[in-house]
C-alpha cells in the first residue's frame, strides 16, 4: 500500500440489512481514518473512480478518489419507494397479486 494512504477498516458483520427490505443503514468510512461507522438510511448510488492530478509545479503525479453521483438511481428508488406505499397506484390487479405472492 503507497505511503500516506490508509486503509479501510474491516467490520466484522459488513451486512447490515435484510434482502427482504428496503435498506436502513449503511456503513460509512471516515476518509481521514478508514474507520468504519453506521449511517442511517439508504447509501446513495454513486461510484467512485481514480484521477491523476498533478502535484505542486507540476513535479508529481498522485491518484486520488472522487465519487460521483448517480441522481437518476437515486430519483427511481425514491419513487419505487413512494409507488410501494400507495399500495402499487394504477397496477393492475394481475400486477398486484403478483407482488403480493412475492412478498409472503
Amino acid at each position: 500500500m503507497p505511503e500516506g494512504q490508509i486503509p479501510i477498516q474491516p467490520v466484522e458483520n459488513p451486512i447490515l440489512c435484510s434482502p427482504y427490505k428496503e435498506p436502513d443503514q449503511h456503513w460509512l468510512y471516515d476518509t481521514k481514518t478508514g474507520i468504519p461507522s453506521k449511517a442511517p438510511g439508504r447509501r446513495p448510488a454513486s461510484y467512485w473512480f481514480k484521477t491523476e492530478r498533478t502535484g505542486g509545479a507540476q513535479r508529481d503525479l498522485f491518484a486520488e478518489e472522487e465519487r460521483d453521483d448517480l441522481p437518476l438511481v437515486n430519483a427511481l428508488r425514491e419513487d419505487v419507494r413512494r409507488w410501494r406505499e400507495s399500495g402499487w397506484e394504477n397496477a393492475s390487479e394481475t400486477t398486484k397479486k403478483l407482488l403480493r405472492h412475492w412478498w409472503r
